[in-house]
Formats: structure tokens, C-alpha cells, sequence
């Protein structure tokens, strides 16, 4: 989920005009678990999510004003009972509510950026 995440925030950074940096269309976030011992992929979406984001003239400055929040009660897997089973399991915490990321640092030379990912009171970096 992490790499869909950031591959969308980041390609939402290529969606520009000549003089700035701005956001046009929404935000979809697709997840993919591995259920059983055979590996069983099973996928879905969040129905609610947040994006904020300020338009700007410079792309690092654009994608670290980037911030997004995710209701992890609004998890759609196309199966009623399944996105019980998985609410009611992993995001039964009251602190996994919501799922949080922002960037903090974007490395436009190497076309990479780190994404903190919060969520159980704890926080993750990913590049």
C-alpha cells in the first residue's frame, strides 16, 4: 500500500502547467493483501480519503505540502462481510482509525521522495 500511495502522490506532481504546480483530479488508494498459506490475493480501496495539497511553483515545495488521511473504517474489499472481518481485526485500535502520510523530503535528482506513513501511534518512512 505504501508504494501505491506514493507512485499516486508522486504522479500527481507530474500533472502540472508551465508556471505551477497543482492538483486536478481525486485520489485513489488500492491496497492488495496476501490471505492464507497459498498466498491468496485479495484487493480493495478506501471509500473516504483526504487529500490536502497547496499548488505551488516549485515541485519539492508542491509535493511536500502534500498530506493525505485515510479512514480505515472505510475499507471496500466488494465483500460485506470480508471488510467486517479486516475492520474489526487490524483497524480495531481506537489509534488505527485513520491511516495518515505526508512527505517530508524530495530528492529531485534521484526522482525519489520519503513518505512518513502514521498509523498505531507509530510512524514509517518509506523512500
Amino acid at each position: 500500500m505504501k508504494k501505491i500511495l506514493l507512485s499516486t502522490i508522486l504522479s500527481l506532481g507530474l500533472v502540472t502547467t508551465l508556471s505551477a504546480y497543482e492538483l486536478n483530479g481525486n485520489l485513489d488508494v488500492q491496497w492488495t493483501g496476501y490471505k492464507t498459506e497459498k498466498k491468496a490475493p485479495v484487493s480493495g480501496t478506501f471509500n473516504n480519503i483526504e487529500l490536502g495539497i497547496k499548488s505551488s511553483e516549485n515541485l519539492s515545495t508542491f509535493l511536500k505540502s502534500s498530506t493525505v488521511t485515510i479512514e480505515s473504517a472505510s475499507l471496500e474489499s466488494k465483500n460485506p462481510a470480508r471488510n467486517l472481518n479486516i475492520t474489526s481485526t487490524l483497524f480495531s485500535l481506537a489509534t488505527s482509525k485513520y491511516i495518515k502520510g505526508a512527505i517530508s523530503n524530495v530528492d529531485e535528482k534521484n526522482q525519489t521522495l520519503t513518505l512518513d506513513l502514521f498509523m498505531n501511534e507509530n510512524m514509517k518512512k518509506s523512500q
